[in-house]
């Protein structure tokens, strides 16, 4: 009987290490995918705020609309 609850014993702290690699590895997954939307957030602002002054700039131009 105390073999097999040793056993027991020994099998479920390997599954619970295993288990918490397992985790590790989908947390540092994760904080890649984080990383990676962070930077495209900058970018994609960083777009819009130019894609703005372009257009700014073009409504500020002067025009040729004379009334005839």
């Amino acid at each position: 009987m105390d073999e097999l609850v040793s056993s027991a014993y020994r099998d479920a702290v390997f599954d619970g290490y295993r288990l918490g690699k397992g985790y590790e590895k989908l947390w540092l997954q994760t904080l890649g995918v984080d990383g990676l939307l962070f930077v495209g957030s900058l970018l994609g602002l960083r777009q819009c705020a130019r894609l703005n002054r372009q257009i700014s700039a073009a409504s500020n131009l002067p025009t040729n609309n004379t009334p005839l």
